[in-house]
């Protein structure tokens, strides 16, 4: 999927969110998790908790800026097969429920372990978006309204399938911190979407970056030389 495309599916997207904010009453389950995803963006450790390991992370790395936002949320099915509508950095985090257990206690504190989890969302958002590209792309906004934009299935390709035992508990506070942090971003080369960001999982990032590996030799054996990252403004 190019960009030019991704940037006319967002334009759809962001206006569907419209009539989808107008509607959000017929979906409780969607109702708080809006609520909690606003109580939350007050706080500055949501956004400051990864700050350095992030800064850090981008500061090699050439970082380019496209112009349409990110829609507020996205509609995914869930393994029981219900649709709801959920933030972008709260289905990544939900969807690495089961990842973060491959990581050592105590890796709050360790630099390489908070690198690999932001690494993770990122590629994980990159091969998300492809998805919802194709399966968006070219479909009205009354189409929007009547079909999901990634299945559980396609969820379970490159993590895990979003359920709903992952919406109603609440998700570790630390990987939640890192998705609000990450989930602008998202890789590109040559114009498209670098999907292959979305294969490694955390924990061989994590195991990379312990060898000695650094975040861009890690990217650039999968994605190649002359890859990007891209972040998308929020509205």
């Amino acid at each position: 999927m190019t960009l030019d495309k991704l940037k006319r599916t967002l334009k759809t997207l962001f206006f569907y969110l419209v009539i989808t904010i107008v509607c959000v009453s017929l979906f409780p389950a969607v109702s708080s998790l809006l609520s909690r995803q606003l109580e939350n963006l007050p706080l500055p450790e949501s956004q400051t908790e990864f700050s350095q390991p992030f800064d850090a992370l981008l500061e090699p790395l050439t970082v380019s800026s496209l112009q349409q936002p990110l829609p507020q949320g996205y509609r995914v099915e869930t393994e029981e097969g219900e649709t709801v509508f959920i933030s972008p950095s709260d289905l990544l985090a939900a969807l690495l429920e089961t990842e973060i257990q491959s990581l050592p206690e105590g890796w709050q504190e360790q630099p390489s372990a908070q690198t690999a989890l932001l690494m993770r969302i990122i590629g994980l958002h990159s091969a998300l978006l492809g998805m919802m590209g194709d399966r968006t792309e070219g479909v009205s906004v009354e189409q929007l309204n009547n079909i999901c934009w990634l299945t559980a299935d396609e969820c379970r390709t490159i993590a895990q399938p979003l359920s709903q035992s992952s919406l109603e508990k609440n998700t570790d506070s630390s990987v939640q911190h890192a998705a609000d942090t990450a989930a602008g971003y998202f890789l590109s080369k040559d114009g498209k979407l670098v999907r292959e960001g979305g294969k490694l999982t955390l924990e061989e990032i994590y195991n990379r970056l312990q060898n000695g590996e650094t975040p861009s030799a890690i990217w650039n054996s999968i994605c190649g030389e002359g890859y990007r990252l891209e972040t998308v403004k929020t509205p």
